[in-house]
């Protein structure tokens, strides 16, 4: 997915360089579910429906912007987003309807 974006933003005339030099100034910010603890599957099942579930309603939108390499791109990271939140949904609803042993992963620890 961070391919595409660089990708696009060279498009629109920013090379990687530059986004890694404001990255590291500070200018341009820095996020990613990749840094998220997880500790039992069912922080993996939260964070893939929830977090990946906002992604998609933050950049559906922008599949219909009007630049046509950015927006190629966006329908391509939406469909990659979909499988990680379907994905995300099936790990918590496993560990909810599945064993004794399963249900206890779904807790806190």
């Amino acid at each position: 997915m961070g391919f595409m974006l660089y990708c696009a933003a060279e498009t629109l005339g920013v090379s990687r360089d530059e986004m890694a030099e404001q990255l590291l100034v500070g200018k341009a910010k820095y996020s990613s579910i990749f840094n998220y603890p997880t500790l039992t599957w069912a922080d993996i099942g939260a964070i893939g429906w929830l977090v990946d579930g906002a992604v998609i309603m933050n950049q559906v939108p922008l599949q219909r912007y009007s630049f046509g390499p950015y927006s190629r791109a966006m329908i391509r990271i939406c469909k990659e987003e979909s499988f990680h939140q379907r994905q995300g949904f099936d790990i918590l609803r496993a560990l909810c309807e599945g064993t004794d042993e399963g249900r206890k992963w779904r807790r806190t620890p």
